[in-house]
Protein backbone atom coordinates (compact mmCIF):
# COMPACT_ATOMS: atom_id res chain seq x y z
CA UNK A 1 0.00 0.00 0.00
CA UNK A 2 1.26 3.31 -0.68
CA UNK A 3 -0.21 6.39 1.12
CA UNK A 4 1.36 10.19 0.72
CA UNK A 5 4.89 9.63 1.01
CA UNK A 6 5.39 6.10 1.21
CA UNK A 7 6.38 4.64 -2.39
CA UNK A 8 7.15 1.17 -3.52
CA UNK A 9 11.01 0.99 -3.87
CA UNK A 10 12.71 0.16 -7.61
CA UNK A 11 14.01 -3.13 -7.27
CA UNK A 12 17.04 -5.04 -8.92
CA UNK A 13 16.58 -8.06 -11.27
CA UNK A 14 18.36 -10.03 -13.26
CA UNK A 15 16.79 -12.73 -15.57
CA UNK A 16 19.11 -15.42 -17.34
CA UNK A 17 16.27 -15.81 -20.09
CA UNK A 18 18.81 -17.55 -22.80
CA UNK A 19 20.44 -19.63 -19.78
CA UNK A 20 16.95 -21.25 -18.84
CA UNK A 21 17.18 -19.67 -15.67
CA UNK A 22 14.68 -17.63 -13.56
CA UNK A 23 13.92 -14.12 -12.58
CA UNK A 24 16.33 -13.09 -9.47
CA UNK A 25 15.82 -10.32 -7.10
CA UNK A 26 19.10 -8.52 -5.87
CA UNK A 27 17.17 -6.35 -3.48
CA UNK A 28 16.78 -2.54 -3.33
CA UNK A 29 17.84 -0.56 -6.40
CA UNK A 30 19.91 2.16 -4.63
CA UNK A 31 22.57 3.09 -1.65
CA UNK A 32 21.92 2.40 2.18
CA UNK A 33 20.58 6.18 2.17
CA UNK A 34 18.87 6.25 -1.03
CA UNK A 35 16.70 3.95 -3.15
CA UNK A 36 15.14 4.62 -6.46
CA UNK A 37 11.35 5.11 -6.70
CA UNK A 38 10.50 6.29 -9.95
CA UNK A 39 12.96 4.22 -12.38
CA UNK A 40 12.68 6.06 -15.27
CA UNK A 41 15.79 5.09 -17.88
CA UNK A 42 18.15 1.94 -17.66
CA UNK A 43 21.33 0.67 -19.57
CA UNK A 44 24.26 -1.12 -19.70
CA UNK A 45 27.42 0.05 -21.26
CA UNK A 46 28.90 -3.05 -22.41
CA UNK A 47 32.21 -1.74 -23.87
CA UNK A 48 32.85 -0.15 -19.60
CA UNK A 49 30.36 -3.04 -18.33
CA UNK A 50 28.61 -0.48 -16.36
CA UNK A 51 24.76 -0.12 -15.34
CA UNK A 52 23.09 3.24 -15.38
CA UNK A 53 19.75 3.94 -13.75
CA UNK A 54 18.09 7.38 -14.33
CA UNK A 55 14.83 8.28 -11.79
CA UNK A 56 12.23 10.67 -12.55
CA UNK A 57 12.51 11.93 -8.56
CA UNK A 58 12.59 11.24 -5.18
CA UNK A 59 9.54 11.92 -3.66
CA UNK A 60 9.68 15.68 -3.83
CA UNK A 61 12.95 15.56 -4.05
CA UNK A 62 15.35 15.80 -7.69
CA UNK A 63 16.18 12.95 -9.57
CA UNK A 64 19.40 11.27 -9.59
CA UNK A 65 21.55 8.18 -11.46
CA UNK A 66 22.65 5.12 -10.38
CA UNK A 67 26.31 3.74 -11.61
CA UNK A 68 26.72 0.42 -10.87
CA UNK A 69 30.49 -1.32 -11.59
CA UNK A 70 28.90 -5.06 -12.85
CA UNK A 71 32.39 -6.66 -12.92
CA UNK A 72 33.02 -6.34 -9.36
CA UNK A 73 28.84 -6.60 -8.56
CA UNK A 74 28.75 -10.01 -9.34
CA UNK A 75 30.91 -10.86 -7.41
CA UNK A 76 28.86 -9.81 -4.65
CA UNK A 77 25.24 -9.76 -5.75
CA UNK A 78 24.25 -12.88 -4.13
CA UNK A 79 25.40 -10.98 -0.81
CA UNK A 80 23.29 -9.67 1.48
CA UNK A 81 23.81 -5.56 1.60
CA UNK A 82 23.58 -2.63 4.21
CA UNK A 83 20.03 -2.16 5.60
CA UNK A 84 18.28 0.35 4.12
CA UNK A 85 17.91 3.89 5.75
CA UNK A 86 16.03 5.83 3.42
CA UNK A 87 12.59 6.76 5.15
CA UNK A 88 10.73 7.37 1.71
CA UNK A 89 10.74 3.51 1.49
CA UNK A 90 9.85 2.77 4.63
CA UNK A 91 5.93 1.95 5.45
CA UNK A 92 4.14 3.71 7.73
CA UNK A 93 3.60 1.46 10.30
CA UNK A 94 7.72 1.73 11.14
CA UNK A 95 8.27 4.75 14.55
CA UNK A 96 11.09 6.70 12.35
CA UNK A 97 8.71 6.89 9.58
CA UNK A 98 6.59 9.73 10.98
CA UNK A 99 8.91 12.34 11.75
CA UNK A 100 9.71 11.79 8.01
CA UNK A 101 6.19 11.85 6.75
CA UNK A 102 5.86 15.52 8.91
CA UNK A 103 9.20 17.33 6.65
CA UNK A 104 7.83 15.83 3.44
CA UNK A 105 4.12 17.05 4.00
CA UNK A 106 5.70 20.30 5.11
CA UNK A 107 7.29 20.30 1.47
CA UNK A 108 4.25 19.50 -0.29
CA UNK A 109 2.61 22.66 0.84
CA UNK A 110 5.01 24.91 0.30
CA UNK A 111 5.08 23.42 -3.15
CA UNK A 112 1.12 23.74 -3.73
CA UNK A 113 1.15 27.00 -2.09
CA UNK A 114 3.97 28.63 -4.60
CA UNK A 115 3.34 26.24 -7.97
CA UNK A 116 3.34 28.36 -10.90
CA UNK A 117 0.58 26.28 -13.17
CA UNK A 118 -2.72 27.46 -13.84
CA UNK A 119 -5.26 25.97 -11.50
CA UNK A 120 -8.75 24.51 -12.71
CA UNK A 121 -10.98 22.02 -11.41
CA UNK A 122 -10.49 19.59 -14.27
CA UNK A 123 -7.55 19.82 -16.84
CA UNK A 124 -8.16 18.02 -20.17
CA UNK A 125 -5.15 17.39 -23.00
CA UNK A 126 -5.83 16.93 -26.08
CA UNK A 127 -2.16 15.54 -27.78
CA UNK A 128 -2.03 16.94 -30.91
CA UNK A 129 1.45 16.34 -31.84
CA UNK A 130 0.55 12.41 -31.73
CA UNK A 131 -1.65 12.61 -34.48
CA UNK A 132 1.28 14.69 -36.52
CA UNK A 133 4.21 12.55 -35.40
CA UNK A 134 7.78 12.10 -37.37
CA UNK A 135 8.07 15.17 -39.91
CA UNK A 136 4.76 16.38 -39.84
CA UNK A 137 4.63 17.27 -35.91
CA UNK A 138 5.24 21.11 -36.45
CA UNK A 139 1.56 20.74 -37.80
CA UNK A 140 0.33 19.77 -34.43
CA UNK A 141 1.16 23.85 -33.84
CA UNK A 142 -2.24 25.63 -32.88
CA UNK A 143 -3.02 28.92 -34.44
CA UNK A 144 -6.95 29.44 -33.74
CA UNK A 145 -9.65 27.76 -31.44
CA UNK A 146 -13.59 28.35 -31.35
CA UNK A 147 -15.98 26.32 -29.53
CA UNK A 148 -18.73 25.36 -31.61
CA UNK A 149 -21.38 24.11 -28.58
CA UNK A 150 -20.16 23.49 -24.48
CA UNK A 151 -18.69 20.49 -25.62
CA UNK A 152 -17.27 20.61 -28.93
CA UNK A 153 -14.29 22.42 -29.98
CA UNK A 154 -12.63 23.18 -33.07
CA UNK A 155 -9.17 23.76 -33.41
CA UNK A 156 -7.14 25.48 -36.25
CA UNK A 157 -3.89 23.88 -36.52
CA UNK A 158 -0.39 23.18 -39.17
CA UNK A 159 2.48 24.90 -40.48
CA UNK A 160 2.55 25.00 -44.27
CA UNK A 161 -0.61 23.52 -44.68
CA UNK A 162 -3.64 24.25 -42.10
CA UNK A 163 -5.78 21.42 -40.95
CA UNK A 164 -9.31 21.23 -38.68
CA UNK A 165 -9.25 19.14 -35.75
CA UNK A 166 -12.86 18.23 -34.42
CA UNK A 167 -12.86 17.51 -30.57
CA UNK A 168 -15.67 16.14 -28.11
CA UNK A 169 -15.91 15.84 -24.58
CA UNK A 170 -11.60 15.99 -24.99
CA UNK A 171 -11.71 13.21 -27.59
CA UNK A 172 -10.12 13.48 -31.71
CA UNK A 173 -13.36 13.12 -34.01
CA UNK A 174 -11.66 13.83 -37.47
CA UNK A 175 -9.02 15.93 -38.59
CA UNK A 176 -9.16 17.38 -42.02
CA UNK A 177 -7.76 20.16 -44.44
CA UNK A 178 -8.93 23.34 -43.82
CA UNK A 179 -10.68 25.07 -46.36
CA UNK A 180 -10.67 29.54 -46.51
CA UNK A 181 -13.70 29.31 -44.93
CA UNK A 182 -12.93 27.54 -42.15
CA UNK A 183 -9.49 29.05 -41.35
CA UNK A 184 -11.70 32.90 -41.75
CA UNK A 185 -14.41 30.85 -39.13
CA UNK A 186 -12.09 30.14 -36.46
CA UNK A 187 -9.84 32.94 -36.63
CA UNK A 188 -11.02 36.67 -36.97
CA UNK A 189 -8.94 39.29 -38.59
CA UNK A 190 -8.04 42.07 -36.40
CA UNK A 191 -9.13 45.53 -37.38
CA UNK A 192 -5.79 47.69 -36.82
CA UNK A 193 -7.04 50.57 -34.12
CA UNK A 194 -6.83 54.36 -35.28
CA UNK A 195 -6.09 55.47 -31.75
CA UNK A 196 -2.92 54.91 -30.01
CA UNK A 197 -1.99 51.68 -28.16
CA UNK A 198 -0.09 51.62 -25.08
CA UNK A 199 3.63 51.13 -24.91
CA UNK A 200 7.02 51.27 -23.09
CA UNK A 201 8.91 54.12 -23.65
CA UNK A 202 11.61 53.56 -26.31
CA UNK A 203 9.44 50.59 -28.12
CA UNK A 204 6.50 52.39 -29.41
CA UNK A 205 7.00 49.74 -32.55
CA UNK A 206 6.03 47.27 -30.18
CA UNK A 207 2.69 48.23 -29.89
CA UNK A 208 0.50 47.14 -32.72
CA UNK A 209 -2.70 44.91 -31.53
CA UNK A 210 -1.86 41.49 -31.56
CA UNK A 211 -4.68 40.21 -30.28
CA UNK A 212 -8.78 41.30 -29.68
CA UNK A 213 -12.05 40.35 -28.15
CA UNK A 214 -15.76 42.07 -27.44
CA UNK A 215 -15.90 43.54 -24.12
CA UNK A 216 -18.89 44.87 -21.93
CA UNK A 217 -20.84 47.80 -23.42
CA UNK A 218 -19.57 47.53 -26.54
CA UNK A 219 -16.23 48.25 -25.89
CA UNK A 220 -12.90 45.88 -26.93
CA UNK A 221 -10.37 44.05 -25.21
CA UNK A 222 -6.88 44.33 -26.57
CA UNK A 223 -3.14 42.87 -26.21
CA UNK A 224 -0.18 44.28 -28.52
CA UNK A 225 3.05 42.99 -29.44
CA UNK A 226 4.77 43.91 -26.07
CA UNK A 227 2.13 42.17 -23.85
CA UNK A 228 0.05 45.45 -23.06
CA UNK A 229 -3.49 44.65 -22.38
CA UNK A 230 -6.03 47.97 -23.08
CA UNK A 231 -10.14 48.68 -23.71
CA UNK A 232 -10.95 50.72 -26.62
CA UNK A 233 -13.82 52.39 -25.76
CA UNK A 234 -16.98 53.31 -27.88
CA UNK A 235 -15.81 56.76 -28.55
CA UNK A 236 -12.33 55.22 -29.50
CA UNK A 237 -10.39 56.13 -26.31
CA UNK A 238 -7.95 53.67 -25.03
CA UNK A 239 -7.75 52.77 -21.15
CA UNK A 240 -4.38 51.15 -20.96
CA UNK A 241 -4.75 47.83 -18.38
CA UNK A 242 -0.74 47.64 -17.86
CA UNK A 243 1.40 44.42 -18.83
CA UNK A 244 -0.56 41.44 -18.96
CA UNK A 245 2.64 39.36 -20.16
CA UNK A 246 6.19 40.38 -19.06
CA UNK A 247 7.84 39.50 -22.20
CA UNK A 248 6.59 38.60 -25.52
CA UNK A 249 3.35 39.33 -27.24
CA UNK A 250 -0.53 38.99 -26.07
CA UNK A 251 -1.20 35.89 -28.67
CA UNK A 252 -4.98 35.15 -27.68
CA UNK A 253 -7.48 36.41 -25.77
CA UNK A 254 -11.45 35.70 -25.35
CA UNK A 255 -14.50 36.78 -23.05
CA UNK A 256 -17.49 35.91 -21.95
CA UNK A 257 -19.62 38.95 -21.77
CA UNK A 258 -22.96 37.72 -19.51
CA UNK A 259 -19.85 37.08 -16.56
CA UNK A 260 -18.15 40.30 -17.18
CA UNK A 261 -14.81 38.33 -17.09
CA UNK A 262 -12.33 37.40 -19.82
CA UNK A 263 -9.08 35.28 -20.38
CA UNK A 264 -5.71 35.67 -22.46
CA UNK A 265 -2.75 34.03 -23.12
CA UNK A 266 0.98 34.82 -24.47
CA UNK A 267 4.71 34.98 -23.97
CA UNK A 268 7.67 34.75 -26.45
CA UNK A 269 9.09 31.79 -27.73
CA UNK A 270 11.74 31.44 -25.77
CA UNK A 271 10.01 32.43 -22.18
CA UNK A 272 7.57 30.38 -20.49
CA UNK A 273 3.90 31.84 -21.71
CA UNK A 274 1.38 32.73 -19.08
CA UNK A 275 -2.37 32.37 -18.97
CA UNK A 276 -4.16 35.85 -17.28
CA UNK A 277 -7.69 36.95 -16.11
CA UNK A 278 -9.36 40.46 -16.25
CA UNK A 279 -12.50 41.61 -15.06
CA UNK A 280 -13.65 45.41 -14.06
CA UNK A 281 -14.34 44.23 -10.80
CA UNK A 282 -10.99 42.51 -9.71
CA UNK A 283 -8.53 44.06 -12.47
CA UNK A 284 -5.58 41.87 -14.07
CA UNK A 285 -4.62 38.75 -12.10
CA UNK A 286 -1.71 36.22 -13.77
CA UNK A 287 -3.05 32.77 -13.70
CA UNK A 288 0.24 30.83 -14.41
CA UNK A 289 2.20 28.92 -16.79
CA UNK A 290 -0.56 25.59 -18.66
CA UNK A 291 1.47 22.30 -16.84
CA UNK A 292 -0.90 19.69 -16.43
CA UNK A 293 0.35 16.99 -13.75
CA UNK A 294 -2.81 15.55 -12.39
CA UNK A 295 -3.69 11.76 -12.25
CA UNK A 296 -7.36 12.17 -12.67
CA UNK A 297 -8.80 10.29 -15.52
CA UNK A 298 -5.10 9.22 -16.29
CA UNK A 299 -4.42 12.23 -18.30
CA UNK A 300 -0.85 11.87 -17.54
CA UNK A 301 1.56 14.70 -17.35
CA UNK A 302 2.25 17.27 -19.96
CA UNK A 303 3.36 21.10 -20.54
CA UNK A 304 3.38 23.61 -23.43
CA UNK A 305 5.26 26.81 -22.81
CA UNK A 306 4.26 28.71 -26.19
CA UNK A 307 0.98 29.66 -25.95
CA UNK A 308 -1.13 30.82 -28.67
CA UNK A 309 -4.70 30.70 -28.01
CA UNK A 310 -7.88 30.54 -26.42
CA UNK A 311 -11.25 29.90 -26.38
CA UNK A 312 -14.72 29.74 -24.01
CA UNK A 313 -17.44 28.03 -24.42
CA UNK A 314 -20.75 29.30 -24.48
CA UNK A 315 -21.73 28.65 -21.01
CA UNK A 316 -18.52 30.05 -19.62
CA UNK A 317 -17.91 27.23 -18.13
CA UNK A 318 -14.73 25.50 -20.07
CA UNK A 319 -11.95 27.46 -21.35
CA UNK A 320 -9.84 25.95 -24.23
CA UNK A 321 -5.53 26.83 -24.45
CA UNK A 322 -3.58 26.26 -27.31
CA UNK A 323 -0.04 25.60 -27.70
CA UNK A 324 2.22 26.15 -30.42
CA UNK A 325 5.59 24.65 -29.34
CA UNK A 326 7.10 21.10 -30.59
CA UNK A 327 4.93 18.74 -28.57
CA UNK A 328 1.58 21.03 -29.32
CA UNK A 329 -1.71 20.30 -27.15
CA UNK A 330 -4.54 21.70 -26.65
CA UNK A 331 -6.09 22.07 -22.58
CA UNK A 332 -10.08 21.85 -21.97
CA UNK A 333 -10.12 23.17 -18.89
CA UNK A 334 -12.99 23.20 -16.19
CA UNK A 335 -13.09 26.97 -14.54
Amino acid sequence: MEDEHYKVPSGLYRWDIFGGKKPEFLGLFGTKDRVQTYTDSFIIDKERDILYSVSTNHSYGSPDVIAIDLSGFRNVMYEKGEVCEDMLVYAPGYPEYHPFAEHWQSVKEQIAKYAPGFRANKITPVRLWKEFSGADINNARVTGLRFIDNNTLKILCGDKEKFVVTVKDGKILSIKTACNEEIKDIIKIIPEPEAQMPYYPGRQWKCAVSAMCEWTDGSKLVGTEDGFLAIICKGKKVYSLGPAICQGPVRGLCSDLKAGVAYGVGGDVEDVGNIFKYTDEEGLSYLGCMICDTADNDVGVCANFVLSSCALSPDGTKLAIGAMDRLSCVYICDI
